[in-house]
């Protein structure tokens, strides 16, 4: 019984065990931002809901600074893993996954300009780091901060600038490569006068700031067409989700109809349903009746089947008796067959032993006659026909008895036709029920064994006067 208990564990204990195995593992948390995550984004799909989703109050910043800033977040929380944070916080800012802004976004927003260090150094690092942008750009910025509070800046004779991320050995070393160029060109244009020197550098400078200019332009056409770009892009999403909200809204209205119209339909078809189950009942009732009937005719032919069963096997009993009295008969036929063809064969040989016995007689008579005289011809002739009465008393009683075998093949031949005919009416009489026909058969059958029976007689009495006579 205890290790009954033990094997059999409650849903109760289940759900502890999967929530502790789930804790030690560190997939709760995981499965709890699936399983929230999935909830709202069905609750979003699902078209019969009819509540109003929460407004996001934007603030008067601008709604694109809104979305830069809500994007930067999400893109930390998904680079950290935070996936129960993130379904919490996606839902809460009123922004989807496909709304987030790309790395290139914030950058044309912040105003990095594409050839910059900081730019290169974030689009080459972010695609294969775990840390998200906000992360990195983090990081760019501390790494470009100076690391004291006061820093010594020296005029340089030309307007270009060092990069600020640059260590203090780089710009010891750019100073000096600035400074041997310098001297090159001093080395080289000794002979020009100072004038020169100032329109030159005069135009040097004027033709910087010219360039410095234009690029200050262009960036800002860039970083301003981008910002055009993002509102007109944020305007667009907008109206989008305008439209959207009227058509579902317009949906909503249509499915509200489209429900009445079927829950109007499904009370149509509740009621054709009710007709039609009073009706099949109303037919089930009738069927029930008329099975009810067909059973009882089924009964009744039962039991009358049974009574034809019964008089065709007292029938069938009858022609059996029949049958055996015939086969009985048969055997005796056959019995009084053998004994007269015993008999008939015993007969045949004591004649043919009496014919040959008075033949030989008659030829000893006749050798004698012929040995004692010859002069008794005459005697000899009376003996010769005697003899030749003798062989035609023996010629007739050979034709008799060859006409006996005769009569006895036909009579074996109506014995073999008359079993055959029996076996015939049999199969009949197994094939066929009616009674009055199978009478008629068995009297046709009867009188046929009476005839035959007569025959048989009438060949007895026939055989037993040509035996008398003879």
């Amino acid at each position: 019984m205890n290790s009954s208990r033990e094997d059999s564990m409650s849903a109760e204990d289940l759900r502890q065990q999967l929530y502790h195995t789930f804790k030690e593992r560190g997939l709760l948390d995981s499965l709890k931002s699936q399983l929230r995550n999935k909830l709202i984004t069905e609750l979003r799909s699902s078209g019969r809901s009819e509540r109003v989703p929460r407004p996001v109050e934007i603030p008067e910043g601008g709604s694109l600074l809104h979305r830069a800033a809500n994007s930067l977040v999400a893109d930390h929380l998904q680079k950290c893993s935070y996936d129960y944070t993130l379904s919490v916080f996606l839902p809460e800012s009123g922004i989807s996954r496909d709304q987030l802004l790309t790395t290139s976004d914030f950058l044309q927003l912040l105003r990095v300009h594409p050839q910059s260090k900081v730019h290169k150094s974030l689009i080459g690092k972010l695609p294969g780091s775990s840390k998200g942008f906000l992360w990195q750009l983090l990081c760019e910025l501390t790494s470009a901060l100076p690391q004291g509070l006061t820093e010594d800046i020296g005029c340089q004779t030309d307007a270009t600038t060092l990069p600020p991320s640059a260590s203090l050995n780089d710009k010891l070393r750019s100073v000096d490569e600035r400074f041997s160029v310098q001297r090159d060109q001093l080395a080289a244009s000794s002979a020009l006068t100072i004038e020169d020197r100032m329109l030159s550098f005069q135009r040097k400078v004027d033709e910087r700031a010219r360039s410095q200019v234009k690029q200050e332009v262009a960036h800002f056409k860039e970083t301003e067409l981008v910002r055009m770009k993002l509102e007109e892009k944020e305007k667009t999403r907008r109206e989008m989700d305008a439209m959207r909200r009227e058509l579902e809204q317009e949906y909503r209205t249509k499915s509200d109809a489209l429900l009445a119209r079927e829950r109007n339909a499904i009370e149509r078809l509740q009621k054709q349903q009710e007709i039609q189950d009073k009706e099949m009942h109303a037919q089930r009732q009738a069927i029930l009746e008329e099975l009810e009937t067909v059973r009882n005719r089924e009964a009744q032919a039962r039991r009358e089947a049974e009574v034809n069963d019964r008089a065709v096997q007292i029938e069938q009993d009858k022609m059996k008796s029949l049958e055996e009295n015939i086969h009985r008969r048969e055997e005796a036929v056959r019995n009084i067959e053998e004994t007269y063809e015993k008999r008939l064969n015993n007969e045949m040989m004591k004649y043919k032993l009496e014919v040959k016995g008075q033949y030989v007689k008659i030829l000893q008579e006749e050798e004698e006659r012929e040995a004692r005289n010859r002069e008794e011809a005459r005697h000899l002739a009376e003996e010769r026909t005697a003899q030749t009465r003798v062989k035609e008393e023996l010629r007739e009683t050979t034709a008799g008895l060859k006409q006996l075998e005769r009569d006895l093949e036909a009579k074996d031949r109506d014995m073999s036709y008359t079993t055959k005919q029996n076996q015939v009416l049999q199969e009949r009489l197994r094939e066929m029920g009616d009674l009055r026909h199978i009478k008629e058969e068995a009297a046709l059958l009867q009188r046929e064994l009476d005839s035959a029976n007569r025959k048989l007689a009438e060949m007895g009495n026939d055989h037993q006067q040509e035996k008398s006579s003879k």
